[in-house]
Order: C-alpha cells, then sequence, then structure tokens
C-alpha cells in the first residue's frame, strides 16, 4: 500500500505514532532532513502526485502487507519454507554500515562520525542513606514483622563524556593492558555493575584482540569462581566492593595475574588481594589510562585487531539454575545483530534521544543495544557509576 504525505511534518507525526513503514531501494535521500539521514537508513524519495494546481511535492512510503516474506530456497520436505523480514527480503543482515564489521570499528565510526557529542552519561554516589524499617508478612497464615535496611543513594547531577574522549581513553587503556601483558585471544573478566569503565574495558580489550568474559555482580563464590576458571581468565576489572569476593575465589583461579579496580577500595581489600596471591598485579584503572597516554604511538595495534570471524566475548548466564554458562560470541555475531536492530527499529532513533541503561551490561540485551547507541549518536545514559 502507498501513504502520501505533503511534508516533513506529516510523516514526522506517522513516525512518533510508531507506524513501521518501508520505501524502495532505487529513492534517494534528496531534500529530507538530517534526522532521517543516518547510516544507511530506509529511504523516502519525493514524486509529484497531485494536479499542477498543488505544486507541492508529497511524500510516498511503501507500507509493508506482511511483516516477513518468503524466500527462494529449496523445499526439504517437512520444512515449512524459510521467511526474512520485509526489510531485508532478499539477504541475512550482517552489517549495519559497509566497513562495520568488528566491535572495534564501531567505536572507530562513531568517533569519527560523531566526535564531540555526548556519548555517555552517568552519576556519581554522593552519600548512601541507610535505614531500618519494620516489614510485614504473612508466612503460614501468620502475620510475622521482619526487620530490613533500605538504601538511599544521593545522586550528583550527570556528567558527560564525548565519543572522542571515550575513544581516545579506551585506546590509551588498550596500549596500557597490552604493555602488561594481556595478550590477543586472551581472556579478560568484567565482573562489574552497570557502568562507563565496564564498557571502556570491553571496548579496550577488543582494540588488542582480548576477549572479555562477563561475571554478573550477584554471582556468589562458586559462580565467580566458574565463571573466572573455566576459560582461563588473565585478570578481572571490578569495584572496589566486589574485591573481597575477588579474594576469596583467587586459590581456585591460577590464571588470573592482573586486578583492574576503580573506585576507591579500602587498604585492607588491597591487602586481602595481596596475601592471596603474591605476584598478583592490582592497578586502578585511572592510572592505567593515564600511563597508557604515552604508549599509543608504540603499540602495534593494527596487528592486535580483532578480525569478524574471532571471539568478542563469552557471556555468562546468571547462574540461577546451576554453573553459570559461557556463550561464545564472535564480533560478526554482535555485528549481525547490531545490523538487525538497526534495519527494523533504526527509524524510531533519533540523535537526541537517551537511552537509559536499566539492565545488567552481562546482559546481552544491554550490550547490543549500546553498540547502536553509539553508530546513531545518542546519549547512553548510567544509573550510577563508581569511580
Amino acid at each position: 500500500m502507498i501513504k502520501s504525505f505533503q511534508s516533513h511534518v506529516q510523516l514526522s507525526q506517522w513516525w512518533e505514532a510508531g507506524h513501521d513503514w518501508h520505501v524502495p531501494r532505487r529513492a534517494s535521500y534528496s531534500g529530507l532532513p538530517e534526522r532521517y539521514k543516518l547510516l544507511r537508513r530506509p529511504t523516502v524519495h519525493r514524486q509529484p502526485t497531485i494536479p499542477s494546481t498543488n505544486r507541492s511535492n508529497h511524500l510516498l512510503i511503501e507500507m509493508p502487507t506482511s511483516g516477513s516474506v518468503e524466500i527462494n530456497a529449496p523445499v526439504v520436505e517437512g520444512e515449512s519454507i524459510p521467511r526474512r523480514s520485509y526489510c531485508s527480503p532478499d539477504k541475512l543482515v550482517t552489517t549495519p554500515a559497509p566497513g562495520i564489521e568488528t566491535v572495534i570499528d564501531v567505536l572507530k565510526y562513531s568517533k569519527r562520525t560523531h566526535a564531540g557529542k555526548n556519548a555517555f552519561g552517568w552519576r556519581d554516589i554522593i552519600k548512601v542513606v541507610e535505614e531500618e524499617k519494620e516489614v510485614k508478612k504473612n508466612i503460614g497464615g501468620k502475620e510475622v514483622t521482619e526487620k530490613k535496611v533500605w538504601k538511599y543513594f544521593q545522586l550528583s547531577d550527570y556528567k558527560y563524556e564525548s565519543y572522542v574522549e571515550f575513544a581516545d581513553k579506551t585506546q590509551a587503556l588498550a596500549a596500557a593492558l597490552a604493555k602488561r601483558g594481556v595478550g590477543k585471544n586472551e581472556v579478560f573478566n568484567i565482573y562489574a555493575s552497570t557502568c562507563l569503565n565496564w564498557q571502556r574495558m570491553q571496548f579496550a580489550c577488543a582494540t588488542i584482540g582480548t576477549i572479555i568474559a562477563t561475571a554478573y555482580e550477584t554471582l556468589g563464590e562458586d559462580g565467580l569462581s566458574h565463571s573466572l576458571s573455566e576459560p582461563d581468565c588473565v585478570g578481572v576489572f571490578t569495584h572496589p566492593e566486589l574485591l573481597p569476593m575477588v579474594t576469596k575465589v583467587l586459590k581456585d583461579c591460577p590464571t588470573v595475574r592482573i586486578i583492574v579496580y576503580d573506585g576507591e577500595p579500602s587498604q585492607k581489600a588491597l591487602d586481602g588481594l595481596k596475601a592471596a596471591k603474591d605476584d598478583l598485579v592490582l592497578v586502578h584503572i585511572d592510572e592505567l589510562i593515564k600511563e597508557g597516554k604515552d604508549l599509543i604511538a608504540s603499540t602495534d595495534f593494527k596487528a592486535l585487531a580483532p578480525k569478524a570471524d574471532d571471539t568478542s566475548c563469552i557471556m555468562y548466564t546468571s547462574g540461577s539454575t546451576g554453573p553459570p554458562k559461557g556463550v561464545v560470541i564472535t564480533h560478526s555475531n554482535l555485528i549481525a545483530s547490531v545490523g538487525a536492530v538497526f534495519t527494523l527499529l533504526g527509524h524510531h532513533l533519533r540523535s537526541d534521544d537517551t537511552v537509559l541503561a536499566y539492565l545488567p551490561l552481562a546482559h546481552i540485551l544491554e550490550v547490543r543495544p549500546f553498540f547502536n547507541d553509539l553508530l546513531n549518536d545518542l546519549t547512553f545514559a548510567t544509573f550510577t557509576v563508581y569511580g
């Protein structure tokens, strides 16, 4: 079906109302506002559709009659005919744009395209207030009163880091990690809550071809030990309040040789780690970024860069039904999912949007939208950042 619009205002109203749309590939971007031109967004074309008495051009939108289409594939007995989304009927989507094949390509693209615009927003914790309250529960038909401690957080205003700042600090961190002996195809665990440094560590590791493994901050001793020992992790990034748990499992993780932390851990926590393993390297992430700035020029990033088929991360489950299970995800897996989300939902995203990180970054459904945010010039906001 053909939907006709007499102005960009009408198109915008249709769009904002949540209607899906798709137009022929032959159309051009001519005459469209900048907000409709992000990457390979489905295009809109202008065509005279009314008599000469009204010379305004209409915007023609070809509306899909079905969400998916059958593809021309060999018939297999007992199986239905394969179908693909109407957005990409000819082939599977493998990338959001030509030249974007790995996680690092996403970072390079966002730095080059969005530069000084806000990439990340966060709020620091200024103060934590604890309050003990009585809570009434019905247990076995009887009303029981229990005491629970409630935490209230006083937060700062949002602070921001631009695409350029994020990319430059990430490259410095990558150079420092390489200098400290973190190698290509080794595994580095991120055991932390959702925050800017989680994302920085992910991209820094990818920059030097290091695989990340994820660990939920809620994991107990057994779950964390499994997530570190199974993939032979060489390092861990974490927060001060999680260092005691790392100390407990180090005895079962002989391959771990470096701990990177943020925030302001107590001396007792650091001493506990040193006592658990004599040759362990303990270093603050800010220190690594500072020393890495002088190492960028001498680091051969090209030789360390990952390929599309290389493993990007091993994403571990939360371990709710047993030991956490690691899912091996390649760079091409991640980029294909980014391309799929962009193709289906890209027209809903605008450069002045802000996306609030609600899920933990240890969950793939938070990591994947984060890449889409970078491509689309959105601001990725977290509730709090430690450090």
